[in-house]
């Protein structure tokens, strides 16, 4: 039998949690820090908006940061549309500056999607923040709603759990 209250406390921990990978696709979009990107290689589809960086492709805001072997940004009127990472694996570091916290995201491949507001991170990912963790082979979090779904991978007839780890707050026990 589940205990509620230890389930709404896994629930409000991963909702924190995640709540700065919102804030993470801004590493482009939301802060007047310059955007330094390091690449091996760099092309640009000026009619299409589409820049694809290529070879240890580090990109950084501040003390945020992507790192891949590729990334593609494609970008309209209003900034960064859409971004795709792809490493082994790819890292996104989040600084969250009211926190002073940071959150780290590790997947083979990362889409976000602003017109969907939806961030898919596929092939062992892995999200890190302070002592608390999610792990699987897909995590979806849709930015709008503070909506995660988290699956393991399949492989016939099993399917890999996902593994979340979670620190509840200390009490204050007297």
């Amino acid at each position: 039998m589940h205990n509620p209250s230890k389930l709404f406390t896994a629930a409000l921990l991963l909702s924190l949690m995640f709540a700065p990978l919102s804030h993470a696709l801004d590493l482009l979009n939301g802060s007047d820090e310059p955007v330094r990107i390091k690449a091996g290689r760099w092309e640009r589809d000026g009619q299409k908006g589409i820049d694809t960086y290529i070879g240890n492709v580090v990109i950084t805001q501040g003390k945020s940061s992507i790192e891949a072997d590729k990334v593609i940004l494609y970008t309209d009127d209003n900034g960064i549309s859409r971004f795709q990472a792809t490493g082994k694996p790819a890292h996104l570091v989040q600084f969250d500056q009211e926190k002073q916290t940071e959150t780290h995201a590790y997947a083979e491949s990362m889409d976000y999607d602003r017109s969907q507001s939806k961030v898919v991170m596929r092939n062992h990912a892995r999200i890190l923040q302070d002592n608390s963790s999610v792990e699987g082979e897909e995590i979806i979090y849709f930015t709008d709603k503070r909506l995660v779904t988290a699956k393991g991978a399949s492989s016939g007839n099993q399917t890999e759990q996902v593994e979340i780890i979670y620190h509840p707050p200390k009490s204050n026990k007297q």
